[in-house]
């Protein structure tokens, strides 16, 4: 019995040691292989981060060479950095042209106000010489009253004068007459 059970435990400490030994090697895999995992996730997540502060430098790429998952995501990542650097350079680009615009813009409206500024100082000088206008045709109009009014009494004077002429006539003649 012995020497049966013997070849057995012989048998079944080599096949615990491999087996452990196979355990201890599928492990130290296991962990070598989700650290590697782990890494190349913390690099595409610092990245991230790293984009969200604003002060990221979007030119960086993460290499990517594997075919899983990660590798996926890594070169899913590297296309939306390009869109992204697209993106931010219209809009840097669009900055400046806005910038531009508003320069014009303003020039434009600096212009327009000097050119009302003007147009009412014209319109200020013609309003000056409306009025002057206005008060000198009021005063020629005076005259002109005047002037009828004038007429008028020296038109009773010469009426008068004309009877008086008649009346004197006929006085004259009247007294001839006698």
């Amino acid at each position: 019995n012995e020497q049966v059970k013997r070849p057995v435990n012989i048998a079944r400490a080599v096949i615990m040691f491999f087996a452990v030994g196979i355990g201890i090697i599928v492990s130290i895999w296991l962990v070598t292989m989700l650290l590697y995992i782990f890494r190349r996730i913390e690099k595409v997540t610092d990245l991230v981060d790293n984009l969200s502060t604003g002060e990221a430098d979007l030119t960086i790429q993460l290499p990517s060479k594997e075919e899983d998952e990660i590798g996926a995501l890594t070169k899913a990542f590297n296309r939306f950095m390009v869109k992204f650097r697209s993106i931010m350079t219209t809009v840097k680009d669009s900055e400046g042209n806005l910038e531009e615009a508003g320069k014009t813009l303003a020039d434009e409206i600096s212009n327009t106000t000097s050119t009302i500024d003007q147009m009412s100082g014209n319109i200020k000088l013609v309003n000056g010489q409306v009025k002057q206008q206005a008060e000198s045709v009021e005063s020629s109009s005076s005259a002109v009253e005047e002037i009828t009014k004038n007429i008028e009494s020296l038109d009773k004077m010469i009426q008068s004068q004309a009877a008086s002429v008649v009346q004197a006539s006929a006085a004259a003649e009247e007294m001839i007459g006698n």
